[in-house]
């Protein structure tokens, strides 16, 4: 079995977009693209919010606890943001800079673990954002400042734009301490990160089995794990959710539908500056990933939208070379939890991209590494891109592969990239290849309208894949309930088309069974 994994391209340390086969795997960060670029003169983020200090005389000081004492049994982890862990009392505490208070951060929050069905699986990209920390008097707002209406640095309409456009204060909490000597702000993080869950976005993520019917338990709930680096910070917290059930939504990997955790990883980062990338504007003829925001100083544009397409800052190590090496590679790790049998394979894929990169005038623009046994760092951590492996509990609709990437929101750069593949997609190729394969060869003609991965192979386009849903389930009972299918929801109406149009011909059923030996061989 050949697999293919398809990389992206362009800053930092990661991206890639992917293909199993070229036929099953969702990549959106399909980006080629290096640093001779269009820029304009738009600002890159909006100007800073004035920070309300707080004088050392006011009397409110006097009322807080020593900083000392609220953190003397806790462990304190320094990095870009330093915390104060007690695991005792299950606290944590984070200290903030005078000079940290209005800058941009990056928040990414993705799926730890999950239960293996309707999405809620791991690895699964569930939030990320811009913010920043304001101080107002006595507490520290968490602000998603909005980005999406800029002018122009110096024109009037600036003032305008601020009070038209709300910025979004997603929580408020109480200075707890502040340091007699660094002046820095002290505050309890654990309401953010335990109690109802909102902060984590699982709910909007996942609307079909957390809108209603559970909810998350805060007595279930808790900070498993936290650390602290010189880049980032990472904090994973576990939320019980407790429920009924849900009528339409069965949860049938569940040993008992009333309950169940999950565990989300919260990664904050520095968004980065002055590091040499310049944005790219993107063009309609191409298609690329895109960020986005409104330009309104410009009244003569047919429209205000500026679009910068999403790719890698890769940057040549001698620029007057047609060919060079990237000062930074894009680095892809394959995580630990892949099968041994696939990862050379998905190694070739990805170095596959090194080819393209090269006509870009890259040589070895990505390398790949494999994720030791013992890695203390985890596949979450914004610093990695991974190619994670995940598994999940058959149903249809299934998922294949998805190849999600975390970006610059200001400027399109792309700061990381992670890859999951799901294990039912190599059982579900097989299982296609055989069943093909061991059926007469005008049977296997008709049978390859229900080979799910077919659709780029012939003419018929994405409608193959649906022809005989019908005819198989009235031939096959059983099958509904194998899919996962409410019983006499078949898909109706659509128009058969007639074997000889598929594009393999009277060969098909040998190739498949080519097919099937050579996936036997893996």
């Amino acid at each position: 079995m050949y697999l293919q994994t398809i990389a992206v391209s362009t800053p930092t340390p990661k991206s890639l977009g992917q293909h199993l086969d070229q036929q099953i795997v969702y990549s959106p960060q399909l980006t080629l693209a290096h640093n001779q670029v269009q820029t304009t003169e738009i600002a890159e983020g909006p100007s800073e919010a004035p920070s309300e200090e707080l004088s050392d005389s006011d009397s409110s000081d006097s009322k807080l606890k020593p900083f000392d004492k609220v953190v003397e049994d806790a462990e304190e982890l320094a990095g870009l943001l330093t915390l104060y862990r007690n695991k005792e009392k299950d606290k944590i505490y984070l200290e903030i800079e005078p000079d940290q208070l209005n800058q941009n951060f990056l928040c990414v929050v993705t799926l730890s673990s999950g239960i293996g069905e309707l999405g809620l699986q791991t690895g699964w990209p569930v939030n990320d954002f811009l913010f920043q920390f304001r101080r107002r008097q006595k507490t520290i707002d968490l602000v998603i400042p909005n980005i999406y209406f800029r002018t122009r640095p110096g024109d009037p309409q600036e003032r305008s734009v601020k009070r038209s456009f709300s910025d979004s204060v997603l929580y408020s909490l109480p200075i707890t301490s502040i340091h007699p000597e660094r002046k820095t702000l002290l505050v309890d993080l654990t309401p953010l990160l335990v109690s109802d869950g909102s902060f984590s976005g699982l709910a909007s993520a996942f609307p079909w089995i957390l809108g209603g019917s559970y909810g998350v338990d805060p007595q279930k709930s808790y900070v498993s794990d936290a650390q602290a680096f010189p880049l980032n910070v990472e904090i994973e917290s576990v939320y019980g959710f407790s429920g009924g059930g849900d009528l339409f939504f069965p949860l049938r990997s569940l040993p008992d539908q009333r309950a169940f955790n999950l565990s989300v990883r919260y990664s904050f980062s520095q968004l980065p500056t002055n590091n040499g990338y310049r944005h790219r504007l993107a063009d309609e003829r191409v298609g690329y990933f895109i960020s986005a925001y409104q330009n309104l100083s410009n009244q003569n544009r047919k429209q205000p939208f500026i679009r910068y397409i999403r790719r890698w800052n890769l940057e040549k190590q001698d620029p007057t070379a047609t060919i060079s090496p990237p000062k930074e590679p894009i680095v892809f790790w394959i995580e630990n939890t892949v099968p041994l049998e696939y990862r050379d394979a998905i190694r070739e894929g990805i170095l596959m991209w090194n080819e393209a990169f090269r006509e870009a005038g890259f040589d070895n623009a990505i390398e790949v590494r494999q994720m030791p046994d013992d890695a203390t760092w985890d596949p979450a951590d914004i610093r990695y891109n991974t190619i994670r492996w995940s598994n999940s509990f058959p149903s249809f609709p299934g998922i294949i592969a998805m190849g999600p990437s975390r970006v610059n929101p200001l400027t399109g750069e792309i700061l990381d990239a992670d890859v999951i593949i799901d294990a039912n997609a190599v059982r579900w190729i097989k299982a296609e290849y055989q069943a093909i394969a061991s059926q007469p060869q005008s049977q296997a003609l008709s049978g390859l309208s229900q080979f799910p991965f077919n659709g780029s192979l012939c003419s018929n386009g994405i409608k193959v894949p649906y022809l005989k849903w019908q005819e198989i389930l009235k031939s096959n009972p059983g099958k509904a309930a194998e899919l996962n299918l409410p019983a006499g929801q078949f898909l109706t109406g659509l128009t058969q088309v007639p074997d000889h149009e598929f594009c393999f011909g009277m060969a098909s059923a040998q190739q498949a069974k080519f097919g099937a030996l050579s996936l036997s061989m893996v």
